[in-house]
């Protein structure tokens, strides 16, 4: 039974293999490389143009989030801490600071598909590695309230994370599923957690729908095929 045992988690079987054949080994994600977000992302967008959302943290790699935010013309600030990354993006002072814990696909053309990913792959399974935790730490000084989306079972190191945060309130959106109950690790660690939490079992694309409903915007419109 290898369930308890973090070592033989598929990314750490992946960072054997980049060890082994190089960035190579990683080729297989380039068909993560897409421009297709949704209104999800769309919506992260519009609230962030808007002033209303000021910092996103996506445990995901690929660059979506990204791309909705330079279709909106949403000026940002990127921040990869495991490969030491920071920059500017858009014209204009940043509206929002998008942090990826878990690294991304290349930024430019150019770059290596493993540039920002390979250091993600060796700390698989251990602790909030000193760069995340100080840029989650950053984030918890100017913000109260966090509202975690997306989460699906096996996001090993989102708990750790979370709670290096020290917020008074946490809003979790948990989609339904099919299941008749949230997911036992969610309501575990909710009802660990000091600070005041709801847990809300909905779509995240209702609810944005409902959050845009309340503020009296219009949702985006997905891109043309």
């Amino acid at each position: 039974n290898h369930k308890g045992n973090r070592e033989f988690m598929p990314a750490r079987i992946l960072d054997a293999l980049v060890r082994a054949w190089r960035d190579s080994a990683l080729e297989y994600l380039t068909v993560l490389r897409s421009d297709r977000w949704n209104v999800n992302h769309g919506a992260i967008a519009i609230l962030a143009r808007k002033g209303l959302l000021p910092y996103v943290v996506t445990l995901n790699f690929d660059s979506l989030i990204e791309t909705a935010l330079n279709k909106f013309k949403v000026p940002f600030v990127l921040k990869l801490p495991l490969s030491s990354y920071a920059g500017s993006i858009g014209k204009g002072p940043p509206l929002l600071t998008l942090v990826k814990p878990h690294g991304s696909l290349p930024i430019t053309e150019d770059e290596a598909i493993g540039k920002h990913l390979a250091a993600t792959l060796r700390y698989t399974g251990m602790n909030v590695q000193p760069e995340n935790r100080h840029e989650l730490e950053s984030i918890s000084r100017q913000c109260s309230c966090i509202v975690v989306a997306g989460y699906r079972n096996g996001d090993w190191d989102i708990f750790p994370m979370l709670e290096e945060l020290n917020l008074s309130n946490i809003v979790w959106i948990q989609h339904p599923d099919g299941q008749a109950k949230p997911l036992s690790e969610v309501t575990q660690w909710l009802k660990r957690t000091k600070a005041h939490s709801n847990l809300i079992r909905v779509d995240v694309s209702d609810f944005m729908r409902d959050v845009f409903k309340a503020l009296r915007l219009k949702l985006p419109r997905l891109p043309a095929n």
